[in-house]
């Protein structure tokens, strides 16, 4: 069963983390990476994210490329609204994907 939408998951958490809290991005990454994707990663993928991480910038050098032309609160509404779409939406592709998994299993039978 496709499960692409958790990565759309983890970057909603992610974002969510950088608007939440003051945390690096590297915290904010990690703690959604253990919420969202860990528990379906395998060894090696877990070891490339691992060696990802090592490569985000700092918190600030991130908003800076990441903001463009528009102003900090810009970015920072723009967040919000990624995070508050995003996870309804997360949690309606998880539904769809629980109910396609079923269907699937039950054609096998």
């Amino acid at each position: 069963v496709p499960t692409r939408w958790r990565t759309l998951d983890f970057f909603v958490e992610l974002f969510a983390g950088l608007v939440e809290s003051t945390s690096e991005i590297k915290v904010c990454a990690n703690d959604a990476y253990k919420k969202t994707l860990c528990n379906h990663h395998n060894f090696f993928q877990r070891a490339a994210f691992t060696a990802a991480m090592k490569i985000l910038p700092d918190r600030k050098t991130f908003f800076v490329k990441f903001q463009g032309d528009g102003t900090r609160d810009d970015i920072h509404r723009n967040i919000i609204t990624f995070v508050s779409l995003g996870r309804p939406l997360v949690n309606y592709l998880g539904e769809v994907n629980s109910e396609v998994a079923t269907l699937m299993q039950s054609e096998k039978k």
